[in-house]
Formats: structure tokens, sequence, C-alpha cells
């Protein structure tokens, strides 16, 4: 009840006069805290915070007293809950974009796809690729996860990764595979070409398929210091991506 009062105060912040009656009450639970709960070291722990509840008080400070309860009650807080979509954007800027593209082949996650989307549309992307059983934004949890990027970013699906592959070569881009392989160059001493490109990653679990990996024209890898021997998809194709655009900047 706490917590989501906290939320229906960062939800209402606009309107000064709602939020003082609900910081009010907010005071008063957690002065219950203390009243009601003295053999629950949790609460018990939280009553000092009724002191620094303020009718003036920042929004940043009122959502510090969520993160606590958030975590007692094991809440998982998810992007669109921390980033209130479209807030602080710019829709009426214009987006650059820059001649490479997302091939995402296979992939599972719907978390991946929408975070991916958000990395194009920051990064100049001017189209995803989705293949297979990728989900498409049309998916719930793409679009949570992409936050309104989506509607930014053009995109297509096939069925099958041949299609892509086909078209994107007469149009003379370069198909780079992002992939753990033996063979494949480290993203250190990647060397962007000029043509234009398609940044390339697959399954989560099972990467790129062999036949997918043969009709590339270069495989890169991002060097591991640690034990795991690969990056998430996401995060992979993200560093990739932000490489691509720094050598073409420069």
């Amino acid at each position: 009840m706490v917590l989501n009062l906290i939320y229906e105060i960062e939800e209402n912040w606009k309107d000064k006069k709602k939020v003082e009656d609900l910081v009010v009450l907010l005071s008063k639970y957690f002065q219950w805290f203390d009243l009601f709960n003295s053999e629950n070291r949790f609460l018990k722990k939280m009553a000092p915070f009724e002191f620094q509840i303020e009718k003036n008080m920042s929004l940043r400070k009122l959502l510090d007293l969520a993160v606590p309860l958030e975590r007692y009650l094991q809440v998982s807080v998810k992007d669109d809950q921390i980033f209130k979509i479209n807030e602080g954007d710019n829709p009426k800027a214009k987006r650059t974009t820059y001649p490479y593209c997302f091939i995402l082949d296979h992939l599972r996650s719907s978390f991946n796809v929408g975070s991916l989307f958000r990395t194009a549309e920051c990064l100049g992307v001017e189209h995803i690729f989705l293949v297979g059983y990728t989900p498409t934004p049309e998916d719930k949890g793409v679009k949570k996860t992409a936050m309104g990027s989506e509607k930014w970013v053009s995109w297509s699906h096939s069925h099958h990764f041949s299609e892509v592959h086909e078209g994107l070569k007469k149009k003379g881009y370069k198909l780079i595979a992002l992939e753990t392989t033996k063979n494949a160059t480290d993203l250190t001493n990647f060397k962007t070409p000029d043509s234009p490109l398609a940044l390339t990653v697959g399954n989560e679990r099972f990467g790129l398929s062999e036949e997918v990996l043969s009709s590339m024209d270069e495989v890169v890898s991002i060097p591991m210091m640690g034990i795991k021997n690969s990056l998430n998809v996401a995060n992979s194709l993200s560093m990739a991506s932000f490489e691509v655009l720094r050598q073409w900047k420069k």
C-alpha cells in the first residue's frame, strides 16, 4: 500500500495540490510503521524517514524512499517504470541515421529486441531486420522495453535470413556477424568499411547458424576479460554499433 502510494504521487507529480495531500498521507503511514510494527526490524528502520517527508520534497527524494521498500517486498522494477516513456524526449528533433542496419536472426527474448530498438534509435541505425521467430514491435514485451523508440526506427520482418541477405547484397552492403568463433576479428582491430554494412546477431543461446556465418563478409568478436565467453546479445550489438559509429564520425 505504501509503495503504491509513492507510485501514485509520482504519477500525479504535476498536480501540486493532489501531491501535497498524498504526501501528508504518506507521512502518516511512516508514523504507523513505528507505532504498530515494533517487532518488524525493517519497518522500525523505515520509521525515521517520516521526518524527511515534506510537502515540497523533490521527486528524487520521494523515489529514494521507494527503493528500500521495493527490495524488502522483492519488487522487480523494469525500465519502463524507472524511465517514464518519452519524458524528456524531443519528438520534433530530426533523427540522424547512418548507412548501417541491424539483423536480428531468431532472437528469442522480447527484452533484447526492445533494448536493441532503443540502441538503434540512439545510435542512428537506419533499419532493423527481424528474422524468423524474432519478436516484432507488435509484441507487448518489445514495445514495453523499446519505450517508444520503435516508432522512430524502421523495421521489417522476414521468415528466412536468405531473403534479407540477398536484398542487402544487391544494395552493396557488407554483412558483419558478431559471434564468438576462433577466426573472428577482434572488435578492437575491426576496420569499418566505407560501404553500408549490416551488423548481425543470432539466437541468445545458439548464436548464428553455420549457414548464416558462411555467408558473412566478416565475423567480429568482442574480447572477454573474465571467465564468461560472451556478453548478452543486446550489449554486444550496442558495443559494436558504437564502435562503427565512432569510426565513421572520426
